[in-house]
């Protein structure tokens, strides 16, 4: 494993050093080299902001996410589609940077807490027509493992990414292998490329908020790429950790003008994913996650399918990553038929984790951490906890009563257990070992019969619980001692019999009924209606996870691990030829079909005045980006 990556070899083969990725696929169309044309690349360093801007990358790099949901398919959330690269509208996005640093609290000595910055951004886009936009973050921990391609797969999904850097110093230069980290940076993806192949070959193209020293104008919009490498043995230590802890954190080499300028390590990344759902499409027997409204050029909805291996998939959960799935599957087998694996939903890449002689009873869920919680037979749950780029049981426990539905509560990191049979909802803490916190009777009143579910609404913190063989569905409540009640009897229009009871991030109420995915919001006068999520009237065999935003922070990393450090001067990266549509480096006649094909797919890169239509002003600006021609 090479210890200096040569990055400038591999930009030169791919002929980027001089302004040409070479005739790349586009974004949605091949996993392994991705790319979004029209993001934005706002200036964090602006004199009207607190200390010239220089802590506030978490915002601007947010701000050029949420410019370019607007340009597609979100008008929304920032007014109305723009040209995000007319000078004059610098004051407007000064204005909208300020903003949201207020909201996510940034310090302008400081920065800004990943924490809140996830809540922040949850807030914002419910207020400004995203309520549909989930909002993910996942940092490298001691059990798992974060690799580059992972950012792949969800740009590939219709996620747009925000990597995050964390600037380390070796605690002895010149061949110590601990680390210290000292600050970091938000940064907006553009590119990924080679991301089969090994880390070493994986190259990450990405807007900076911090790479232009100008502070009272917009800079051009650029491009800085950064090649990864793992350092065998590295030690981190970060935030309010007082040991160094072995971590497998990839480095980050940046470049600008062909030299290595900075190294850094990808700490993290978040996502602002549009809503998925995971589905078994009937008469398949595949697996689908199942995006209708993907932040990608293309019009219409993206599918990811994939076949388990013999009958198909039995119960499935989506992971912390926002692409990737923990599925129980049959296999024709004679003997341990049943197998769990983790499945990358994007490039198909499945790996085995156990298998069983009898099928898993109940849903699989998901902790904050990775680990994989499954009833591994009428009242026994295990729990397989990834450590670096593996996953190991790591404890179970066996209950009194038999298990019928299973998940996981973000809030309080407990496990909920739902037992249909013997009417009891049983809440595990899931430390060290896995212990009953409590275990509850349902009331006989309450409607419990056939395929039992279990739901939390983010909203209010409520348990749900519903049987298919009724169509009433209670709200839960408990007392002072902590017994359940019913606080509200349920029945939503058009649903007799209930599956897959579940909510989503804005408390959109979710419910299987006749194959069909039905969503429901609250009607303003106590009782519910069908909801506009896009995942409504989605077919499905019957199994439905509805993507969550979702947080692994740890609280023991607050502190200075938030710091933002601005880098030192990178430079400009390579500039943008809005013109380039097919990127090959020049401008001609393929760019010209290249619109042409884009305006016929009715695809949004094609808005080149930026309108939100498709109109023969579009034609005219393209052609005038054209006779411009590149930087």
């Amino acid at each position: 494993m090479p210890t200096a990556p040569t990055l400038g070899g591999r930009l030169a083969a791919l002929a980027i050093a001089t302004g040409s990725l070479g005739g790349l696929a586009h974004a949605g169309q091949d996993h392994c080299t991705v790319y979004r044309l029209g993001m934005p690349d706002f200036d964090q360093l602006r004199s009207a902001l607190p200390n010239d801007g220089r802590m506030y990358c978490f915002p601007t790099a947010s701000l050029n996410a949420l410019a370019y949901m607007t340009n597609h398919g979100l008008p929304g959330i920032l007014g109305a589609p723009r040209d995000w690269a007319d000078p004059a509208l610098y004051n407007l996005t000064t204005v909208q940077i300020q903003a949201l640093g207020i909201l996510m609290g940034t310090d302008a000595v400081h920065g800004t807490s990943g924490d809140i910055w996830r809540r922040a951004m949850r807030s914002y886009l419910d207020a400004n027509g995203g309520a549909f936009v989930t909002v993910n973050v996942f940092r490298a921990t001691t059990f798992g493992i974060l690799e580059p391609r992972q950012l792949n797969s969800a740009m590939a999904a219709g996620a747009i990414v925000l990597p995050w850097l964390g600037w380390y110093e070796q605690v002895l230069p010149g061949g110590s292998t601990l680390y210290e980290r000292q600050g970091g940076h938000a940064v907006t993806m553009l590119i990924g490329l080679n991301a089969c192949g090994p880390v070493e070959d994986y190259v990450l193209g990405f807007r900076d908020p911090g790479n232009d020293n100008l502070i009272g104008g917009q800079g051009p919009f650029t491009t800085t790429f950064t090649g990864f490498h793992y350092i065998p043995g590295a030690e981190f230590k970060r935030g309010e950790e007082t040991e160094y802890t072995q971590r497998l954190i990839a480095r980050a080499d940046i470049y600008a003008g062909g030299h290595r300028e900075r190294s850094g390590f990808l700490d993290a990344y978040s996502t602002f994913m549009p809503l998925a759902g995971l589905i078994t499409p009937p008469g398949t027997g595949d697996l689908e996650l199942f995006v209708p409204e993907p932040f990608t050029s293309e019009p219409g909805p993206k599918r990811f399918p994939f076949s388990p291996p013999g009958i198909g998939a039995q119960s499935a959960a989506l992971d912390i990553h926002p692409t990737r799935a923990f599925v129980v599957s049959e296999t024709r087998e004679i003997r341990d038929p049943y197998r769990l694996h983790v499945v990358d939903m994007v490039t198909g890449e499945s790996t085995e984790i156990d298998r069983f002689r009898l099928r898993p009873r109940g849903n699989i869920a998901v902790g904050r951490d990775g680990s994989v919680y499954l009833s591994t037979s009428t009242r026994r749950i295990a729990r397989y906890t990834p450590v670096l780029d593996r996953y190991e049981p790591s404890g179970d426990i066996s209950l009194d009563s038999t298990i019928d539905a299973l998940l996981f509560d973000d809030d309080t990191d407990e496990l909920l257990a739902l037992s249909v049979a013997d009417r009891r909802l049983i809440r595990l803490s899931t430390g060290r070992e896995l212990l009953v916190r409590a275990n509850n009777t349902i009331p006989s009143p309450i409607p419990l019969l056939g395929d039992g579910s279990v739901a939390i609404n983010p909203i209010d913190g409520r348990e749900w619980v519903a049987g298919s063989d009724s169509p009433t569905i209670t709200r839960l409540r408990r007392d002072a001692a902590g017994r359940i009640l019913p606080e509200a009897l349920v029945t939503l229009p058009g649903v007799a019999s209930p599956r897959a009871l579940q909510f989503g991030d804005d408390g959109t109420l979710y419910v299987v009924e006749s194959r069909t995915v039905l969503s429901f919001e609250p009607d303003g006068a106590g009782g519910w209606r069908r909801s506009a999520s896009p995942l409504d009237g989605a077919r499905t065999e019957g199994l439905l996870r509805v993507a969550r935003g979702r947080d692994n922070w740890d609280p023991s990393m607050a502190g200075p691990d938030d710091i933002n450090l601005l880098p030192m001067d990178l430079g400009l990266g390579q500039f943008d030829c809005r013109a380039d549509l097919n990127l090959d480096g020049q401008l001609d006649i393929f760019d010209f079909l290249e619109f042409q094909n884009l305006f016929a797919r009715g695809s949004t890169y094609a808005d080149f005045d930026h309108d939100g239509g498709l109109t023969i002003f579009d034609f005219l600006a393209f052609q005038n980006a054209f006779a411009a021609g590149c930087p």
